[in-house]
């Protein structure tokens, strides 16, 4: 990857020369020298409404010098935009395609949408949805001087006419795909505040750019702590002239945030209100006495009264320098995985609470295939669930102040609030090796970018899907699926809600099938209470109550058994690749709360026996990318305690090519070398220790996957 670059924005952010960025500061600080920003910043998103109702509407002329002077602006021409400029804006796009990307949709216009009171299935709660968001675009046609209705045919129409590239801020992962199908260009979901765990929004995020290949970012939101009856919190990050910090995240958390998003590959990452949390130039800020209302600020404007980088801004300053001229060229993420979801299928986490969960905004309940989504990712992301409920006593029963102004009130002592920021990150069993891919718009050219394909949720494996497996297969992927999953014409008067709403369409047929997973069906579901056995370890599994498809093994192998002897998950070779059989319904208990421990361990055997590198230690968030000299293992710790553990690196794996020379290990962020130790049974390790709230970036010269 090329030389990355810093959009800044006039309210900051950043961005990579072929489309990647990466985040940092301001401009819509009256005082901060446009001159000295460009030092940090070579594009723009022009935010155009900053505190006090002033709107930054750029001229034709502001915009050229823009252009001129950087390789990407962000334009906002619909969102409280007056025609005239939007217009302005247009016209721009059009003038310079390259450059310029068209922000259309923000989060407040596409968070929620109507609920019909009919009982709609999952396609036709996606369509739902999707005309509620094109009806809100009319704005759009009526600045070309048209009353066009607005739909995915008629933004390509423009796209095709003007040249125009489409940016959107989505809010739930059900229409991140969905986006790309309709082709914009550029899509950064919002993070922090009180928004689901930032790594699974990555997992979505960069695996449907993938699929699309398209481009996607980081759109981090500073607020944060509780918030009163109203909804309304404390405010954005902030700081008064004495450098305390009065509200919203804490500054490790943004960096942590920055440097999550360099590792897991983002093109554009970008920070909210940076008027705020960039600079200590503000009073504090002014609440009423239950704090409920709005914040407002106080601006001094005299010329003389230069303002001061917060800690937020300290730390973005050390980024850019680090993104953009000490290790400027990034690489890969290293994603060998990836999960297959039904392109309806309505599962976003911020939709769940303690006593209930949902899908499509509420509107439909769970069902078993969507507890599997969560079994899945609880197991992937431990703690995932908590990003968003930190601050609540519901949730977190470490929280211990009485209110939010008795809260504000700590916060005015000094009050560490970095152990209560739980579930924003976490840590990653296997890394951040998964992407999330859907059912619509697959082809063999995107599951070959990966080793492993697990089938998960509410999908139904048609014709078609099972002729594309196969080939993956024969051509060396691996496909982990359940029994729930692979349903022929023969058993389609299974009484699910997946038939029932139309999901059992074109199904195969049951000898194909049966050649792909090497078994015959026997019985469609068993039920059982009894121990599991792993044939490859010899381990004893006790398994809680489970229901099964029960199958006789014809050229697949058994891998796990019950009690009873029964398969309970197989492989069979197709070509140079596997299929994987987990027979237990949707891999999980029949209380539907959890995968079943037999389900676990298998996973723990087979993906870890993928991955060219351990971690060992206490769980921690991990990533790997193909550095420019080597692998690069970036290692965030988001808890309270230090953490303490091994990098083993497994020179004799499959995937591994390692260089003429000896492997050595040099942190990239510190710029200073580690020793390695010499290890055993074709593994070299790193003893290493990572500090509470903060990252390790370890590149291994001379290791290469």
């Amino acid at each position: 990857m090329s030389k990355p670059v810093i959009l800044g924005q006039f309210e900051g952010s950043l961005i990579k020369e072929e489309g990647g960025n990466y985040a940092l500061s301001t401009i819509g600080n009256p005082r901060w020298d446009y001159e000295e920003n460009r030092n940090y910043c070579n594009g723009w998103y022009f935010w155009h409404e900053v505190p006090g109702g002033v709107f930054l509407c750029p001229t034709s002329t502001q915009i050229k010098k823009l252009c001129a002077d950087s390789n990407f602006l962000l334009l906002s021409p619909g969102y409280n935009t007056p025609p005239e400029n939007g217009r302005v804006m247009l016209q721009a796009a059009s003038q310079c395609p390259g450059k310029i990307c068209l922000l259309l949709t923000v989060e407040e216009e596409n968070h929620h949408y109507a609920d019909t009171g009919q009982s709609l299935s999952r396609e036709e709660e996606m369509n739902e949805y999707w005309s509620c968001l094109m009806k809100r675009l009319q704005w759009l046609a009526r600045l070309h001087g048209q009353e066009n209705e607005v739909t995915a045919d008629y933004l390509q129409q423009l796209k095709a006419k003007y040249g125009y590239r489409y940016c959107a801020w989505p809010n739930m992962l059900w229409s991140i795909h969905r986006y790309y199908q309709a082709g914009f260009d550029l899509l950064m979901r919002e993070v922090g505040a009180w928004y689901p765990n930032t790594l699974v929004s990555f997992a979505f995020q960069r695996g449907a750019a993938k699929q699309y290949r398209k481009q996607w970012g980081m759109f981090f939101s500073p607020w944060g702590n509780p918030r009163d009856a109203k909804g309304i919190g404390c405010g954005p990050t902030s700081y008064d002239e004495q450098g305390r910090h009065l509200t919203g995240l804490s500054a490790d958390l943004i960096q942590l945030h920055n440097i999550t998003a360099w590792l897991s590959g983002a093109d554009v990452i970008m920070t909210q209100e940076t008027i705020y949390t960039h600079w200590i130039n503000i009073d504090p800020i002014k609440y009423a006495p239950n704090c409920a209302d709005q914040f407002r600020v106080i601006w001094k404007q005299e010329p003389s009264n230069q303002p001061a980088l917060s800690p937020v801004g300290e730390n973005a300053v050390k980024f850019a320098d680090f993104a953009l001229r000490r290790y400027p060229h990034r690489g890969d993420p290293i994603t060998p995985f990836a999960i297959l979801l039904d392109a309806n299928h309505g599962y976003d986490p911020g939709q769940k609470t303690l006593y209930s969960r949902s899908i499509w905004c509420n509107h439909l309940p769970y069902e078993y295939s969507d507890c599997m989504v969560d079994s899945l990712l609880g197991w992937l992301y431990p703690g995932f669930e908590m990003s968003g409920h930190s601050f609540e006593h519901q949730w977190n029963p470490a929280v211990n102040w009485e209110s939010e102004k008795q809260y504000c009130e700590w916060m005015d002592k000094g009050f560490d609030q970095r152990p209560f920021e739980k579930g924003y990150l976490c840590p990653t069993r296997y890394g951040d090796t998964f992407d999330v891919l859907v059912d619509k718009g697959l082809d063999l050219s995107v599951l070959q970018r990966y080793e492993a394909i697990f089938i998960v949720g509410s999908i139904i494996v048609d014709e078609a899907l099972l002729r594309l497996l196969n080939e993956y297969c024969r051509r060396g992927g691996s496909v982990i699926v359940t029994g729930r999953h692979l349903m022929s014409d023969k058993f389609n008067a299974l009484k699910s809600k997946e038939f029932r709403f139309g999901r059992g369409k074109n199904l195969p047929r049951q000898e194909d099938i049966e050649a792909f997973i090497g078994s015959t069906y026997v019985k469609l579901f068993d039920r059982a209470l009894e121990p599991s056995r792993c044939l490859s370890c010899g381990m004893k599994i006790q398994d809680p109550k489970y229901q099964y498809l029960k199958m006789k093994p014809i050229t697949a192998a058994i891998i796990m058994e019950n009690e009873s002897g029964d398969p309970l998950i197989t492989s069979n070779s197709i070509g140079q690749g596997k299929v994987y059989l987990i027979a237990a319904d949707y891999g999980q208990c029949s209380a539907n709360s959890d995968f079943l421990p037999s389900t676990k361990h298998f996973l723990d055997e087979y993906l870890h026996s993928l991955l060219p590198i351990q971690i060992v230690g206490l769980p921690i968030q991990y990533h790997l990318i193909n550095g420019k000299h080597g692998v690069v293992v970036g290692l965030v710790n988001n808890g309270e305690s230090s953490w303490k553990g091994e990098i083993r690196l497994k020179t004799g794996h499959a995937s591994v090519v390692i260089d003429d020379g000896e492997i050595s290990a040099r942190d990239i962020w510190e710029d200073k070398g580690y020793p390695m130790l010499k290890g055993v049974d074709g593994k070299r390790a790193l003893e290493i220790e990572v500090s509470p709230f903060s990252f390790k970036l370890i590149e291994f010269e001379h290791y290469r996957i």
